[in-house]
């Protein structure tokens, strides 16, 4: 995938001032705190010239060179499935494969069980991931509610119907990723790490991203008005204009 569009001199820099930026802030909070700050999210935002006719309801996956989330820890995995499968589950990926999947979770157990918003908010915070059986993604906006996409930590489809060893492995590349939503909006935004990560490591993962996302994207190049970096606390710095 060509990425002849993006200086790599230019995305580095921006990605250091970014970084700087952020740890100058954190520096002078530093004295103020009692708690040390959670690292913060960096984003690419990519503006377009013409919006998406149709959303695309399923994420495309995208490997990152440095996985982020977890902040440095392995993540801790929910995964959400057909009541009937739970069992078969957790006995296949639990404590399996250097993977750190925590819990599996019935649709139902979910309607029922977390049917109140303190009890749902309280899972959204339990996990840095959510996947979801393919079969029962359509289901899940309802039943997870709108915080978990307000998070971005909205179910990401998995197929479970498959052997041990290959679920562990589609699970790590899932972890390893991040994911471009194709919605009919003027902006798609796509995480690319978060400030524990070095500039240069994040710097790494924007190269990797924006030329597997730009494919994906209708009319390509053509399309891409603008990127952006940003952070949660930063003003967006571009890495590439249209010319």
């Amino acid at each position: 995938m060509p990425d002849h569009f993006l200086d790599h001199a230019v995305v580095s820099r921006a990605t250091e001032a970014l970084c700087k930026h952020i740890a100058e802030k954190k520096r002078e909070r530093r004295g103020r705190r009692l708690l040390e700050d959670e690292p913060e999210t960096v984003l690419v935002q990519l503006a377009l010239s013409q919006m998406p006719r149709r959303a695309r309801h399923k994420p495309y996956r995208i490997p990152v060179p440095h996985p982020f989330l977890g902040y440095g820890e392995d993540p801790r995995i929910c995964i959400i499935c057909k009541q009937d499968t739970v069992a078969k589950l957790k006995e296949s990926v639990v404590g399996q494969y250097g993977l750190k999947v925590e819990k599996i979770l019935g649709l139902s157990t979910l309607r029922t069980d977390y049917k109140r918003f303190e009890k749902r908010r309280e899972l959204l915070a339990e996990f840095d991931l959510f996947l979801a059986d393919d079969r029962i993604l359509p289901m899940l906006a309802k039943a997870c509610g709108k915080i978990f996409f307000k998070a971005k930590k909205h179910p990401l489809p998995i197929r479970v119907r498959q052997k041990a060893p290959k679920l562990a492995r589609d699970i790590a590349a899932v972890r390893d990723s991040t994911f471009l939503h194709i919605s009919q909006g003027p902006c798609i935004a796509l995480r690319v790490g978060h400030t524990a990560l070095t500039a240069e490591q994040i710097s790494e993962n924007i190269r990797a991203v924006i030329p597997a996302a730009v494919d994906r994207i209708p009319r390509k190049w053509r399309n891409i008005v603008s990127i952006h970096v940003k952070a949660a606390s930063t003003a967006s710095l571009p890495i590439y204009m249209q010319g």
